[in-house]
């Protein structure tokens, strides 16, 4: 029998084979830190952008903060300018002291009946000719107007028309006469503002202004007709 040569044979178990094992671990062990050291730079260049990033937004919390104390604030000073351009302003009303002093500005007054039961105011004014007066007749202590009719002053004088209701002649009673004259465009010819300044130089019991600083004239005289 011929020996074998050029091959050398390893026992299991033997010295051999635990060398063998011990070479493929170290092998092995070798590639895992070849393999870790490739891909080291990878893991920290992106362990450094989320360091970066990280840090981009610690430095922006202060900034997006100050914004909103900002926008807050700016609120607040457009709430502040609202609430004052839509603060309430209040009409002024004109001073009347003094307006109501002076000659009467009714002189003479009287409510009569006519045959038929309707009745008539007739009275003397110290108003400018063709100033429009409103005489509305409304029971004494009662609001609700019964008969009215406007008329112009005529030679310093005013004649109503004969007044009645629908179903007929008003009831003897006790009567409120308001005579009332609103010095305005709408109320007045342009001759009697012209004539009287709107109103304003007008002065006598009844004188007095509107809210609006419009001249007026009112007076109620009361009798049983």
């Amino acid at each position: 029998m011929k020996p074998v040569t050029g091959h050398s044979l390893s026992v299991p178990g033997g010295p051999g084979a635990r060398a063998s094992r011990a070479a493929d671990r170290h092998s092995r062990a070798a590639g895992a830190q070849c393999a870790h050291s490739r891909f080291a730079p990878a893991r920290a260049s992106a362990k450094l952008r989320t360091m970066r990033r990280a840090g981009a937004l610690r430095q922006s919390i202060p900034l997006l903060a100050c914004l909103a104390l900002a926008v807050l604030a700016g609120c607040g000073d457009h709430g502040k300018r609202s609430a004052a351009d839509s603060a309430l302003t209040f009409e002024q009303i004109a001073d009347t002291s003094g307006l109501s002093r002076g000659v009467p500005v009714v002189e003479t007054f009287d409510a009569y009946r006519m045959p038929g039961g309707s009745l008539r105011v007739k009275a003397r004014l110290r108003l400018p000719e063709g100033t429009r007066v409103q005489v509305a007749v409304r029971r004494a202590g009662e609001l609700t107007t019964v008969a009215m009719a406007q008329v112009l002053v005529e030679d310093g004088q005013i004649e109503s028309p004969p007044m009645m209701t629908e179903s007929g002649p008003l009831p003897m009673a006790r009567y409120s006469f308001e005579l009332s004259a609103l010095f305005t465009p709408a109320w007045q010819s342009p001759a009697v503002l012209r004539g009287t300044n709107d109103g304003k130089s007008l002065r006598g019991p009844g004188i007095t202004r509107t809210r609006n600083g419009w001249a007026t004239f009112q007076q109620v005289e009361e009798m049983t007709r």
